[in-house]
């Protein structure tokens, strides 16, 4: 007595002890504890409607009544939001709660999913999302160095990091700040606040992106402002010219057939001028331009705007032809005036490509094809030129990336884009299509009857 220590321990007596179950009552190791608590926080109350027979109710039981069989739940979390629906990673080492995090996540968002630091950095270089949502504690990489090699690598730089971990303490939270996160997000949470949090990332991140955009369109301007004065000259100085020399025939008394001939290139300068200044306005404005939206037919709004551009074509030798493959007139939700910019740029730019002064007198042509699905439309402009080299695909949409083209703006086609994007649609551009020469394909959201 007197000396080293005692422990005393005290056991309950009788039967009043129930038996411990795996299932109720985890092991004491931490892990075991951490992993139970957090599941359990996030079950929904999908869980809570069990019958009472069933006391406790497992994640993937509420998986399962959503979603079927568990054969079935990551291909139908991959294929359950829209295919233009944003991007999102989920790196979770727990499978159950990976799953889960997905699941609430599939109905707004494109997911996909990896179980650890590794493998989530793969599938990002892969994939590319626009968010990525992440565990901190994982085996082989971590969620702090999932966040440093995303950080260091410059195509996944821009992308936002929420990470998620049970770990407390603002040593967890400065250290996944240091390393380049975007938010942190701590273990137990509602499935409410993650959704708020990834929807509030992914705005920040549009709002970027936009700035940027408008910053590059800034200095793009700055930059062409004194080409652009250079080709505005030389209209101005036409115009100028013919003007003078009609005034000349007035005061002679020449007839009105000589000043009728002197006006016609003053008239064709004047047009011109305009389009070049109405380019600059439009690329200024980029795809946040203010559109007048009408529910049209696209195939009557064609075969109107394209009546002028055939008969001018029609006397350049080059006959402009207008095919529907879908046999049916589908709507679109177009701003007339901007749409038919659009396609005057685009033929405009065929023409360009085909036209050789007289000097070739083989038969040439432009296509306007038009088709649809049950969601969108699709508008084909192609050729029978030479076609695009193919360097200059990656920046035909660029500002200035005009191929060698002698007159212009060099804004024509990064115009296109612009105007294309602000209807929500897409363009794209095939170098050598099957009419010979060079394709863009315009694809628009197609307008039913019920949403007119």
């Amino acid at each position: 007595l007197g000396q080293g220590t005692t422990f005393r321990v005290e056991l309950p007596k009788g039967s009043d002890s129930k038996t411990l179950e795996r299932r109720r009552v985890v092991g004491r190791r931490q892990e075991d504890q951490i992993s139970y608590a957090r599941t359990v926080a996030l079950i929904t109350t999908a869980a809570e409607e069990k019958s009472e027979t069933q006391k406790e109710t497992l994640l993937a039981d509420v998986l399962r009544s959503r979603f079927g069989d568990n054969r079935d739940i990551v291909e139908r979390i991959r294929n359950t939001a829209s295919p233009d629906a944003q991007k999102v990673l989920v790196v979770e080492d727990n499978p159950d709660l990976r799953l889960f995090i997905a699941t609430n996540l599939a109905d707004d968002y494109q997911i996909e999913m990896a179980k650890d630091g590794q493998d989530g950095l793969e599938s990002a270089r892969r994939w590319v999302p626009d968010l990525i949502v992440s565990d901190i504690m994982m085996p082989r990489m971590d969620g702090y160095e999932l966040t440093r090699q995303v950080r260091k690598d410059p195509s996944l730089s821009h992308i936002p990091v929420i990470l998620a971990t049970a770990k407390s303490g603002g040593d967890a939270v400065a250290e996944g700040l240091e390393v380049g996160a975007n938010d942190y997000l701590a273990k137990p949470f509602e499935i409410r606040e993650l959704k708020a949090r990834v929807s509030a990332q992914l705005r920040t991140r549009r709002l970027e992106r936009r700035l940027s955009e408008r910053e590059s369109r800034l200095a793009a301007i700055g930059q062409m402002t004194s080409a652009i004065v250079h080709d505005l000259k030389n209209p101005l100085s036409s115009i100028i010219g013919f003007a003078e020399l009609t005034r000349q025939d007035v005061l002679i008394g020449k007839g009105s057939e000589m000043v009728t001939q002197d006006l016609e290139p003053v008239i064709s300068e004047a047009n011109r001028l305009s389009h070049m200044i109405a380019e600059v306005l439009d690329f200024a404005r980029g795809s946040s331009s203010d559109l007048n939206l009408m529910p049209t037919e696209l195939s009557v709004y064609l075969e109107t705007v394209c009546l002028p551009m055939k008969q001018k074509l029609a006397a350049m030798g080059i006959e402009l032809i207008l095919r529907n493959e879908s046999g049916v007139d589908p709507l679109v939700n177009i701003d007339n005036d901007r749409m038919l910019r659009v396609i005057e740029n685009l033929v405009r730019n065929a023409q360009e490509a085909i036209w050789t002064g007289g000097q070739d007198t083989r038969d040439k042509h432009i296509w306007i094809t038009t088709r649809c699905d049950a969601s969108s439309v699709y508008m084909r402009i192609a050729d029978d030129g030479p076609g695009i080299s193919p360097e200059l695909i990656p920046t035909i949409f660029d500002a200035f990336a005009s191929g060698k083209k002698r007159s212009g703006t060099g804004l024509g086609l990064a115009t296109v884009r612009n105007l294309v994007i602000a209807h929500g649609g897409e363009i794209t551009v095939e170098a050598k299509g099957a009419e010979g020469g060079a394709a863009f394909v315009l694809k628009l959201p197609r307008t039913t009857n019920a949403q007119q």
